[in-house]
């Protein structure tokens, strides 16, 4: 909530690009992986382990050092910090900070009618 309206689709652009190069080295490296020949394991199966490794890895790294909200950024500087404040001041007209998950929200998107025709 801290990138301005009009900032949001080069946001969003970099993320799809970015999750398009990682499909496609992703896709390289389960080629190679399941490609190893073992008397004990099948070459999907060496996938599944490594994979599963690099995210076991990585999980708690990322739960220690990813900050949940602006002010606990450890790496913004306080200017940062209040600009992103700032932002999400102004954003919260676009937004209501307080909403809380409804399942009657989700029905009523499953059952609307844009929904429905597309």
């Amino acid at each position: 909530m801290s990138y301005r309206r009009e900032e949001i689709a080069r946001r969003l652009s970099f993320i799809y690009c970015c999750a398009a190069l990682s499909g496609a080295f992703g896709g390289i490296l389960a080629y190679g992986l399941t490609q190893v020949r073992s008397s004990v394991l099948r070459g999907w199966q060496v996938l599944y382990i490594v994979e599963g490794a690099i995210t076991l890895a990585f999980a708690p790294i990322a739960y220690f050092l990813v900050p949940n909200r602006v002010d606990q950024s450890w790496f913004l500087t306080a200017r940062q910090k209040d600009l992103c404040h700032t932002r999400l001041l102004i954003n919260r007209r676009f937004y209501n900070p307080d909403e809380k998950f409804s399942w009657k929200e989700v029905k009523r998107g499953f059952f609307d009618w844009k929904t429905l025709i597309q």
